[in-house]
């Protein structure tokens, strides 16, 4: 590892993929201010020293294997799969190494003392739980891997992956909200799912408590706060999308649509529908069909 203020022994057994400058200079990692971050395969013989007050954050996330952390007041804890160790940039002084026999998988980060990015305040450090591992480790590879490939396709590629992977790191931590909001948007998402593949059901507002075990007061609080919508919004928002996709891909009659997404009639049907998108089914697939 080639960072700032580091001192590093790695072994030629050790294999790191690094964010390249020009990686780093894509919006959003020139927006986070991450300085430099590394995809690696770390063997028994790989350690690093870190000094106190670096001036930039340090995110380090296991994968596989297991790091070894000691930390300048003698704290020392194992970083697990699943778990992420975050420094803040005035934080102690410490010292990783690869824990065991096994090779240490993991991707390290470091970011800017006044990087924008959500990163929770801590006065030194703290361990995390870490989901989606799995996919926060392709989106970062990916993004690297799209310099092998020089086309015009390229640029807008990495700065895809870098956009997923910062939001799916975000969400794997969990710093995007505040933890009951994380649980509650978790719950929300089964919801809507389940209001996706059931769109001919009566989901009324009572139905909606029904499934979330919430008041009416509390649901509704919580989707605004969540998705800046009522709950009656948000169900007709899915209803509408999906008999909008019906409209244009299929040659459904109008009739057998309204019955699908849950209306009585075409006619009430088309009437949401104009009001929803501006233009009521007919338009819509005449222009389709044009």
């Amino acid at each position: 590892m080639k960072a700032q203020k580091e001192i590093v022994h790695a072994s030629p057994g050790c294999k790191e993929r690094y964010l390249t400058a020009p990686l780093l200079a894509k919006a959003p990692y020139a927006s986070a201010k991450i300085i430099e971050g590394a995809y690696c395969l770390l063997d028994s013989q790989f350690w690093i020293q870190r000094i106190a007050n670096r001036g930039f954050h340090v995110l380090v996330l296991c994968l596989s294997g297991c790091g070894e952390f000691i930390m300048e007041d003698g704290t020392t804890f194992l970083l697990e799969p699943g778990k992420a160790f975050l420094s803040c940039a005035t934080g102690q002084a410490h010292f990783e190494k690869t824990h065991g026999p096994d090779i240490w998988e993991s991707i390290w980060m470091n970011f800017d003392q006044s990087s924008p990015w959500f990163i929770p305040a801590i006065d030194d450090w703290k361990v995390y739980e870490l989901s989606q591992q799995n996919t926060i480790k392709d989106f970062f590879l990916s993004a690297i891997l799209e310099d092998h490939y020089f086309d015009q396709d390229s640029p807008k590629a990495q700065e895809l992956y870098c956009q997923l992977f910062l939001i799916t790191l975000k969400r794997g931590l969990e710093w995007s909200e505040e933890h009951h909001f994380v649980r509650y948007r978790k719950q929300f998402s089964l919801l809507w799912q389940k209001v996706s593949t059931n769109l001919s059901r009566n989901w009324g507002i009572d139905e909606l408590c029904k499934e979330m075990h919430l008041s009416r007061a509390h649901l509704t609080r919580l989707c605004l706060k969540l998705y800046q919508t009522s709950p009656a919004a948000r169900v007709r928002t899915i209803k509408m999308d999906q008999a909008k996709v019906l409209i244009e891909n299929t040659d459904l009659v109008f009739s057998e649509v309204a019955e699908m997404i849950g209306f009585s009639t075409p006619a009430a049907l088309s009437t949401a529908f104009k009001h929803h998108f501006g233009v009521s089914p007919r338009e819509l697939r005449k222009e389709k069909q044009q």
